[in-house]
C-alpha cells in the first residue's frame, strides 16, 4: 500500500453469515503475489465477523459492519469507500489463486485497459461438502451484445478502472438476484477497452443444500422464492426491454438443445453419480439438473449460458 493509505487495487468483499468459508477468502488476498492492494469487507448486517478479519493479521484490511441493506448497497457502500485506481471483487465462499490480481493488473497496465476478466473453475459440491463436478466455466470473449441476455463472467474475476465504475453507476440496490449480472453488464457497456484473459485464476462453488434442493447462495433464491426472484428479473429486463424480445425468442431453440444435452448427459454419467443424484447416496433430488456436461460449460453453449443467467455462475454472497 502507498504512503496514505492508497492502494492500486481496492478488492471489495461483501459478506452475509458466511463464517464458515470467510477465513478462506480472506486468506486468498493476503496471499496474492501482487502485494499493493486493500481489501475492503463489508459484513451485511450477519454474525459478527470482526475476529476473523482480526486473525488474518494484515494491516491492509478494511472492516465495516453494517445494518442489513442487500449485496448491492454494501457493494456500493465498498465502492464509495474506495479510492485505489482499479477495483476487484471477492466473494465470501469462493477462491482465487495467488497470481490473480496479478495476472489481471498487468493486462490492464499492459493494454490500457479499463475491464479485464478471467475464466474461473466451478466446483460443484454436494450437501455434505463433497465434490462432484469440476469444470472450467465456460467463458467467451463477451461484448456488450452477447451479455444482454446470458451472463458468462464470473464477478470475483473482474477487475475495472475506479473511473468505470463512476461512469456505469453503482449496483441496483432494488434487486435481490442478479445483482452481478446487471453491474458487469452496465460495466461492459461503459467500457471503452475490455480485455478477456483466457486463464482460469480463481474457483466458484456451487454449493447444493440438502434441504431444498438449490444452491445455499443468492442464486438458491430461484427456487426457495420465485416470486421474488421474478421482480429482480423484471427489473433487470425494463432496462433493455429487447433483451426480453431476444429471451421470448429464443425459447424454442434453447429447449431443443437442452433436451439434446440433457440425453448427452445422462449417457455421460456413470451409474453411480446417477444412483446419487437421484438421492439414493446422499445425493439430493433434482440435483442433475444443475450439472454441466462432462466437457463443462464448453460443451453446453447455449444451454450454459442459459444456465449461468438464472444463477449458476451469478452471485456467491448470501443475502
Amino acid at each position: 500500500m502507498r504512503p496514505g493509505g492508497r492502494s492500486e487495487i481496492d478488492v471489495i468483499l461483501p459478506t452475509f453469515n458466511r463464517r464458515k468459508f470467510l477465513p478462506r477468502a480472506i486468506a486468498c488476498i493476503c496471499g496474492q503475489t501482487f502485494a499493493d492492494w486493500r481489501l475492503i469487507v463489508v459484513n451485511d448486517g450477519g454474525e459478527d465477523v470482526a475476529d476473523i478479519v482480526s486473525a488474518a493479521g494484515d494491516s491492509r484490511i478494511a472492516y465495516f459492519n453494517r445494518p442489513h441493506a442487500g449485496k448491492a448497497a454494501q457493494l456500493n457502500f465498498a465502492l464509495s469507500q474506495a479510492t485505489a485506481p482499479f477495483i476487484a471483487y471477492m466473494d465470501d465462499d469462493d477462491e482465487v489463486f495467488p497470481e490473480h490480481l496479478e495476472k489481471l493488473h498487468a493486462a490492464a497496465r499492459r493494454l490500457g485497459a479499463d475491464f479485464v476478466y478471467s475464466d474461473t473453475y466451478l466446483t460443484i459440491l454436494d450437501p455434505e461438502g463433497r465434490v462432484v463436478r469440476r469444470c472450467v466455466e465456460d467463458c467467451p470473449d463477451m461484448t456488450p451484445d452477447a451479455i444482454r441476455v446470458f451472463n458468462r463472467i464470473n464477478h470475483k474475476q473482474v477487475l475495472h478502472s475506479r473511473d468505470l465504475a463512476e461512469a456505469a453507476g453503482g449496483y441496483d440496490e432494488g434487486m435481490r438476484i442478479l445483482i452481478d449480472f446487471d453491474g458487469i453488464k452496465r460495466l461492459l457497456a461503459a467500457a471503452k477497452r475490455p480485455f478477456h484473459l483466457r486463464e482460469a485464476t480463481g474457483e466458484h462453488f456451487l454449493r447444493m443444500d440438502a434441504a431444498t434442493g438449490a444452491a445455499s447462495s443468492i442464486s438458491g433464491l430461484w427456487k426457495t422464492d420465485p416470486e421474488e426472484a421474478g421482480r429482480s428479473l423484471l427489473r433487470f429486463f425494463s432496462k433493455d426491454p429487447a433483451a426480453l424480445s431476444y429471451l421470448y425468442r429464443s425459447v424454442p431453440r434453447l429447449e431443443a438443445e437442452a433436451e439434446r444435452l440433457r440425453g448427452k448427459l445422462d449417457n455421460r454419467l456413470s451409474a453411480k453419480l446417477r444412483r446419487a443424484l437421484r438421492g439414493g447416496a446422499g445425493g439430493p433430488a433434482g440435483f442433475r439438473d444443475a450439472l454441466p456436461p462432462e466437457g463443462g460449460w464448453r460443451d453446453a453453449t447455449p444451454v450454459g449460458g442459459l444456465r449461468d443467467f438464472f444463477g449458476f455462475a451469478d452471485e456467491s454472497s448470501a443475502a
